[in-house]
């Protein structure tokens, strides 16, 4: 039976508070609730929909998928060889990969939703090329072969590819400043069109990319580049933001 012991004269939360100085006072309330003079601990967490079954592989990411055009929401999860969507009516994991990929445990997912194109996207960190899926059926890979790549965002009806690869190593003569873009990412990757964006301000390389309003702000391990668009030839336009720093943690 749990037990309920009085703390006299408790103030609360004091973040200055030197360890051992009194007990009136505590450094943290993480994790509890205070309501009627009463400290009580948080509850405790419930299986979602009784999800109790293993990935059978490490799972690595999840990410929730809007359909517009059927205006249905599912629930992805990827793990380090395959993709999965959950279902509700049988309260289990429907496997939706096709072909196997590739990564490991340490595999940074990223998932973006192309409301304009009906499906989402999703890189395995260049581990396999990028892919598509609908909503229904299998993941698959973009059409018109795009390079392999780190991390992926979309941006004013263009789909952008950064840190790429053409044969998957990342290594040279692996790209790891260029960014590929695309406004018909499941068509044409053509190389030959113009399409690239190279982040050479520093030497460092890009690690995330994500849109803020208007811009799309490219991280780089060692600097911070804000892009806009501005239409015409140029399309783009790049500037090296003060910050030096870079970024540690994508994610």
């Amino acid at each position: 039976m749990p037990q309920s012991l009085p703390i006299s004269n408790f103030k609360g939360l004091m973040d200055r508070r030197v360890l051992g100085q009194d007990l009136e006072t505590t450094t943290s309330l993480d994790n509890v609730l205070i309501r009627n003079g009463t400290v009580r601990g948080r509850s405790g967490i419930a299986l979602w929909d009784s999800i109790s079954t293993a990935g059978g592989s490490a799972i690595v990411g999840m990410a929730e998928f809007y359909a517009p055009n059927s205006a249905t929401s599912s629930l992805l999860r990827m793990r380090t060889v395959g993709v999965d969507k959950w279902n509700s009516s049988s309260h289990a994991w429907d496997n939706v990969t096709g072909t196997a990929l590739t990564g490991d445990a340490n595999t940074r997912p990223v998932f973006h939703t192309l409301s304009n194109e009906g499906y989402i996207v999703f890189t395995n960190e260049g581990h396999d090329r990028p892919r598509k899926y609908t909503g229904t059926g299998n993941t698959a890979t973009l059409g018109g072969t795009p390079p392999y790549a780190k991390w992926l965002c979309p941006f004013v009806g263009f789909l952008f590819l950064f840190n790429t690869s053409t044969d998957g190593t990342f290594a040279l003569p692996a790209d790891p400043i260029t960014a590929y873009f695309s406004d018909t990412p499941d068509s044409n990757w053509d190389t030959c069109t113009g399409n690239a964006l190279i982040f050479d301000e520093t030497p460092g390389e890009v690690r995330a990319a994500q849109t803020y309003g208007d811009s799309l702000l490219v991280f780089k391990s060692d600097a911070l580049i804000q892009v806009r668009f501005v239409g015409g030839i140029t399309r783009f336009q790049r500037r090296k933001l003060q910050f030096s720093q870079g970024i540690l943690a994508p994610m």
